[in-house]
């Protein structure tokens, strides 16, 4: 096999593929921090994790950026349907690791020691933060982390002019550290 040549992937694999990848992100749904829920977009990868019952997924949200600086205030909204709840866990099976990349409308300061450097072919795949608790990892660890690390970008590369694109995070989570039933929690309080 000459790993040069693309596959030849027919049509209805394709539509297969992204058929199943969507339905599975629809069940994955009702797992995830409801924020993580509503702004979800592409499961990337993590089937394997998922059929051993763990949440061992890749996958990306994405945000305008007007929601992107109110989910990176931490504020936990009056209202019942814009809250966010910051103390609670990002997964059910919880995850006590995962590490976050930006890769579209966002750029890294890249003073900061808590980014890291990263082996990638693409410039969004060479840095990201990691959040790991060995409890697990709630929203307010990850917004902690990101708060003042990643800026929305405001100015076009080529052509100067100002503009606001969609900000898109993808999310890379590790085994799972425990195994909660579907009876337990967001909060932690079982």
């Amino acid at each position: 096999m000459n790993p040069g040549l693309p596959l030849d992937i027919s049509d209805d694999y394709y539509f297969w593929h992204e058929g199943a990848y969507g339905n599975i992100l629809s069940a994955l749904v009702p797992f995830l921090h409801p924020w993580l829920g509503k702004h979800v977009c592409e499961l990337i990868g993590g089937l394997d994790e998922m059929a051993r019952g763990e949440m061992g997924i890749c996958f990306r949200t994405r945000m305008s950026v007007r929601e992107f600086h109110e989910w990176l205030a931490g504020c936990e909204n009056e209202t019942e349907e814009g809250r966010i709840s910051m103390s609670a866990y990002l997964t059910r099976p919880v995850t006590r690791s995962i590490e976050v990349y930006c890769v579209d409308g966002a750029e890294w300061d890249r003073e900061y020691r808590n980014v890291l450097h990263r082996h990638g072919r693409r410039d969004w795949q060479q840095r990201c933060v990691r959040v790991e608790r060995e409890k697990g990892v709630r929203m307010g660890d990850v917004v902690e982390e990101l708060r003042g690390v990643l800026k929305t970008s405001k100015i076009g590369a080529h052509t100067g002019e100002a503009i606001q694109r969609d900000v898109m995070l993808e999310w890379r989570f590790e085994e799972a550290a425990s195994r909660m039933t579907c009876f337990e929690w967001f909060d932690g309080t079982g």
